[in-house]
Order: structure tokens, then C-alpha cells, then sequence
């Protein structure tokens, strides 16, 4: 579910230990809306003690800002139909989005994307399959694909 942004937000930081690095989460503390879900290389505040899962699974339903670009929200939107363990094509993205051609706006919609997992860029590769470039690393992007290919074991240990 996408809502607004809150006017007067309150960001409270989360950074948890996944074997795929640090992920930080960016909460606003009176709406609930994720402002960041991002891996970083190090730990900017206090670890939580509890699982990225577990803290996650508090949130429902997750809300997340608007794409400040009507285009990258459909992009997003229609991304979130990819499911697990499935790959689409930056030119796919762009002609189910509506807009044939635009390969390279979906590019900037994914390297924009703030949410990684739940707006899963990760899923969207170059027409030639390969792996192509990732915000928070090719490697993360070839582990998360892995993941989702081989079963959910892996998710257990973010």
C-alpha cells in the first residue's frame, strides 16, 4: 500500500546485521512510513537486538512514500507484480509501465528507489540477462536473485 508522505515527519533509525551487510531502515515514528530501506557499509546507529524479520513483521501494513515522479511510481507499481525468483527486462518494465522505449527512465526509477526489498529493483535486469548494476552492489543484487530462486532458507538469516 503507497500513501503520502507525512508533512512534519520524525525519522527514527534502524540499522540491522544481515549477512548481505547493514540494512538501514528509516521510520517515521507517528505515520509508520518507511522512508529508507537501504543497505549501507557500516553501522551508523545502534544495531537493533531483535531480526530484521521480526521488526519488519511489527510493521503491517508497510507504507511507503510516494515516487516524487508519476512515472517511477507506476514503474514501482507495476514492479511489485514481478514475483520472487522472477527477473523482468528494463525495456519490459518500461513498456508495462506504458511507456515502450523507456528503458533508461526505468533505470533512474531503480537507482532512485530509497526501499530495497520491498520495491525489489533487484528483480529488473538488462535485455542480455546479465546482472547489470545495483544501487547497494552487484553482489547483493546476485544473492538476493539467488535467494529468491532457491527458496526462502536464506531469508532467515537477515
Amino acid at each position: 500500500m503507497f500513501v503520502c508522505s507525512p508533512v512534519f515527519p520524525v525519522w527514527q533509525l534502524y540499522t540491522f546485521s544481515t549477512h548481505l551487510g547493514f540494512l538501514r531502515v528509516t521510520l517515521d515514528e507517528k505515520s509508520g512510513i518507511i522512508g529508507g530501506l537501504e543497505f549501507v557499509d557500516n553501522r551508523t546507529h545502534a544495531e537493533e537486538r531483535t531480526s530484521f524479520v521480526t521488526f519488519m513483521a511489527k510493521l503491517e501494513p508497510i507504507q511507503l512514500p510516494r515516487a516524487t515522479q508519476p512515472f517511477f511510481q507506476t514503474v514501482y507499481d507495476e514492479l511489485s507484480h514481478v514475483l520472487p525468483g522472477n527477473t523482468i527486462s528494463y525495456g519490459e518494465l518500461a513498456r508495462k509501465a506504458g511507456k515502450p522505449g523507456a528503458a533508461r527512465a526505468v533505470g533512474q526509477a531503480m537507482a532512485r528507489n530509497k526501499h530495497c526489498l520491498l520495491i525489489p529493483c533487484h528483480r529488473v535486469l538488462p535485455a542480455n540477462g546479465s546482472i547489470g548494476s545495483y544501487r547497494w552492489g552487484g553482489d547483493r543484487k546476485s544473492a538476493l536473485l539467488k535467494m529468491e530462486t532457491t527458496g526462502h532458507e536464506g531469508w532467515k538469516q537477515i
